[in-house]
């Protein structure tokens, strides 16, 4: 038979885990304990804390206690950002209780993949109450428990007492872990990973927000030739040139695309090479409720050289390449794109598309950012 949850059971559960909350928050304990203290009061609950930015798709920090490792996994990867009680958080002020069967039953969602593919076959998680501490749908945290339907009775009142009782904790550590977690961005600012590069630098976030630019860069903004910044924002001059650079920052950033990219573009009559990087701070064990987000550095360098149409000489020699060939090599590094070239030699994209491969295959590489680089260094 089930211990009744007095006033004195949910007063010492409380100060427990608000106890591990504190330890948490300092950097004494792992969060995971916070989610273990909780289930100790109520067993066969499961207990989350997660911190989740929906409009990029992205959990930002997840800790439990009792979650079944295949449905952990699950949820990261896919039902986190499907699941139907989202809008519901994102509404809810914070330091809110919510309990599902008296303000949204998770059955209120029949026809939903989370319902029926996550929260159903584990057939102890129907239940549930939670609170929100902070944020909406860029930076939600939340607090989600969940157990079987035949405890709702007694887990009902239970959790949601307890879960006002620690909302209070949980705020302060969220403020605390927001504040470190500003100071870890000043302190990138401060440690100047743009200032390392001889070339213009910047390192800018996902919305192409400018971070930090060395010198190099900021003349480039003056000048307003090839790069600005507008409003805080990285711009290109040329719009076609912007649009894709801005859809390589962003995959860059949301980890959708390789560490590193790089790709060639002509500006005020010269030929630039654009090189991108993911980079990311290591986040320290007290602000990883928010931990410092993956940025882009970009480093912009102008590769036009005089000496460029003996360089792609030199190159076609060393790699024996036909007169057709070279051609096309020589409108590359003048900057056009393959298409473009094959409309200034009057041969078919597709003739293009086949010669440039072909191209690739005598020089060794694979793309033409690459291929640039390597006829430039045949001074």
């Amino acid at each position: 038979m089930m211990r009744a949850y007095d006033d004195d059971r949910i007063a010492r559960i409380s100060a427990d885990v608000s106890e591990a909350i504190e330890l948490a928050a300092l950097g004494q304990a792992d969060w995971s304990d916070v989610a273990a203290r909780f289930v100790d009061g109520f067993p066969a609950a499961f207990f989350s804390i997660i911190n989740q930015d929906f409009t990029n798709d992205r959990v930002n920090f997840f800790a439990e206690c009792n979650v079944a490792p295949d449905y952990l996994a699950s949820y990261m990867e896919h039902y986190a950002y499907v699941n139907p009680w989202v809008d519901i958080w994102a509404r809810t002020p914070a330091g809110v209780v919510l309990v599902a069967e008296q303000h949204c039953p998770a059955r209120a969602f029949p026809d939903s993949e989370f319902y029926n593919d996550w929260v159903l076959p584990q057939r102890t998680v129907e239940a549930a109450s939670g609170v929100k501490i902070d944020g909406g749908l860029r930076d939600l945290v939340h607090v989600p428990v969940h157990y079987p339907m035949h405890l709702r009775k007694g887990y009902d009142p239970a959790t949601s007492a307890v879960l006002k009782r620690i909302a209070g904790p949980l705020r302060r550590a969220v403020r605390l872990a927001r504040h470190l977690s500003d100071a870890c961005r000043t302190a990138a600012a401060a440690g100047a990973v743009a200032q390392r590069f001889d070339h213009a630098a910047i390192v800018c976030d996902a919305r192409m927000t400018v971070i930090e630019a060395n010198e190099r860069a900021l003349a480039q903004f003056g000048s307003g030739r090839v790069i600005r910044s507008v409003g805080g924002k990285l711009s290109m001059t040329n719009p076609a040139h912007h649009g894709v650079l801005a859809r390589h920052v962003h995959s860059l950033v949301a980890g959708h695309a390789p560490e590193c990219d790089e790709y060639c573009f002509v500006a005020d009559g010269d030929v630039h090479l654009m090189q991108l990087c993911r980079i990311r701070l290591p986040a320290s064990r007290v602000g990883v409720l928010f931990p410092y987000p993956p940025h882009a550095l970009i480093l912009l360098k102008n590769v036009t050289r005089s000496t460029s149409g003996g360089a792609v000489a030199r190159f076609a020699r060393h790699h024996r390449l036909t007169p057709a060939e070279t051609r096309f090599c020589e409108r590359l590094l003048a900057g056009d794109s393959p298409v473009e070239a094959a409309g200034r030699l009057a041969i078919t994209e597709n003739t293009a598309r086949q010669r440039l491969k072909t191209i690739f295959h005598k020089a060794g590489v694979g793309r033409q950012a690459e291929l640039v680089r390597t006829m430039l260094a045949f001074k």
